[in-house]
């Protein structure tokens, strides 16, 4: 799927991703490939991006996830690459 971490100032991250893992307003969630479309609050916390074998992690702050189709987009006020 492709994502994209943005903040207000930049994109932080774009690519494509097999998985995406982070802290939701209900929990921690990993969205795969092909995941059904949601839109959900992002709490504080690591965002890890990528596949099974290779991955990005990203620490950041209150946000937006929005998954529609094959697209997933964070936003959020801070992030940065830990």
């Amino acid at each position: 799927m492709k994502v994209s971490l943005a903040i207000p100032e930049k994109l932080v991250f774009s690519g494509v991703a097999d998985r995406v893992t982070l802290v939701a307003e209900k929990g921690e969630l990993t969205l795969l490939d092909r995941h059904a479309d949601i839109v959900t609050l992002v709490k504080p916390g690591k965002v890890t991006i990528g596949s099974a074998s290779d991955a990005k992690s990203f620490q950041v702050s209150d946000g937006v996830l929005k998954i529609d189709g094959d697209s997933l987009s964070i936003l959020t006020q801070a992030a940065a690459a830990i």
